[in-house]
């Protein structure tokens, strides 16, 4: 653990783990931007309640701490982890 000051605030930050620092380097080292793109989707074929939907997700971020994982580089260019606290963004729905 090593303490970094972001935003003006000291925050515990922590190393990353074997499986995030190898996904680091093919990041930093990949010239083409088709490595960064993560595609999700979700496709129902039925009504469904959107803001029922948008709150079990909001659950979600408050529950699981990896979603809520921030990246930041120290003084000599070592990345480390932080937490943010949960905090409610708007979810949009789009219709496809």
């Amino acid at each position: 653990m090593k303490e970094i000051q972001i935003n003006g605030a000291k925050l515990q930050c922590y190393p990353l783990t074997a499986a995030q620092r190898i996904h680091h380097f093919s990041v930093s080292r990949c010239p083409f931007q088709q490595l960064l793109n993560i595609g999700t989707g979700l496709y129902i074929q039925m009504k469904i309640d959107f803001n029922v939907l948008k709150e079990a997700i909001y659950e979600s971020y408050e529950r699981f701490d990896s979603m809520r994982l921030r990246f930041v580089k120290d003084e000599d260019g070592q990345v480390y982890q932080y937490l943010v606290p949960f905090e409610e963004r708007d979810i949009e729905f789009r219709d496809f």
